[in-house]
């Protein structure tokens, strides 16, 4: 189960309010999420965050849970995906 819970999104240089705030989702395993909506809303930015490339500049709060633990304290791999299109990084 993916999980997460209470993520904001938003740029370090911005004096703007996150552009994604408090978000909460839970996924069961075997289940498929769809993330759709307007240009610039921060779709890729939120995906970049659960699989830990985002970028530098931008400000991330909350917690990410998988399979119960959280994400961020675990070492875990995603095959794939990352190996034909982010071939320089080693997750």
């Amino acid at each position: 189960m993916l999980e997460l819970r209470n993520i904001s999104l938003k740029w370090f240089s911005s004096k703007e309010k996150p552009f994604i705030k408090n978000l909460n989702i839970k996924v069961n395993n075997g289940k498929i999420l769809t993330i759709f909506g307007s240009s610039g809303i921060g779709k890729s930015s939120l995906i970049n965050v659960i699989a830990g490339v985002y970028e530098s500049n931008l400000l991330f709060t909350g917690d990410i849970f998988l399979n119960n633990k959280n994400k961020l304290l675990v070492k875990y791999s995603f095959r794939g995906y990352f190996s034909i299109n982010y071939p320089w990084i080693m997750i």
